[in-house]
């Protein structure tokens, strides 16, 4: 049997925000279009594409389940619970080769989010999000739940444009890395004050992405 082992944890620290247990996710069933194939992953680049093609075979094959996911409050314990509930044991976008995989809720939320962005929103106008207001952001029901979806909207009202480019990018290429170094002067000041911010690019960008998505499928649904 041939594993994949994605250990990405969020590299994202903010304070009082604990992140959750990793739900396991394998699967012995016939290969859905777009499933993961059996390859090793020896590097963090690997690991964020696979994952990145496993968020798009829900998005394709299990909209409902993905949507449910994306709609949980981000790295939440709850969105956990819904990722064992619906993924945990047999899965068909894992293939049929005995692969295995570990998930972080936050780490599979950005991926789903990145494939929404891509597959709903590419075009989109991003001007309603960012004339988003507060009054706006209760009636539409946007109002954070959490410390990093403060964040992901702050940044997505700021910059949605170089956000939603970020997201685009191949994982790990030069393209993602100069479009995450392109957002990081909007990321300072959405930082409450008194918070404290740890982050590296990885987990940034699958928190803006999260962010960005969730805004504009409340003003575009």
């Amino acid at each position: 049997m041939r594993w994949i082992r994605l250990g990405l944890a969020v590299p994202l620290c903010l304070a009082a925000l604990p992140v959750a247990a990793q739900p396991q996710i394998g699967s012995r069933l016939e290969d859905r279009p777009g499933a993961v194939r059996a390859q090793r992953n020896d590097d963090q680049v690997t690991a964020r594409r696979v994952m990145r093609t496993y968020a798009a075979c829900l998005v394709r094959n299990r909209s409902r389940v993905a949507s449910e996911i994306s709609a949980a409050t981000y790295g939440s314990e709850d969105q956990f619970r819904l990722i064992r509930r619906h993924l945990a044991g047999a899965d068909d976008c894992m293939g049929a080769s005995g692969l295995s995989m570990s998930v972080n809720p936050a780490t599979l939320s950005g991926a789903l989010a990145e494939v929404g962005l891509e597959t709903r929103y590419a075009s989109a106008d991003l001007a309603p999000v960012t004339a988003l207001s507060d009054e706006d952001i209760g009636r539409l029901n946007l109002t954070p739940r959490n410390g990093q979806e403060d964040l992901g909207l702050c940044v997505a009202r700021r910059a949605p444009a170089a956000v939603r480019a970020w997201a685009l990018t191949e994982p790990g290429s030069p393209e993602d890395n100069a479009a995450g170094r392109r957002v990081v002067p909007d990321v300072g000041p959405c930082v409450v004050q008194g918070q404290s911010l740890n982050a590296n690019l990885v987990g940034l960008r699958a928190i803006l992405a999260a962010g960005l998505y969730r805004a504009l499928s409340a003003v575009r649904p």
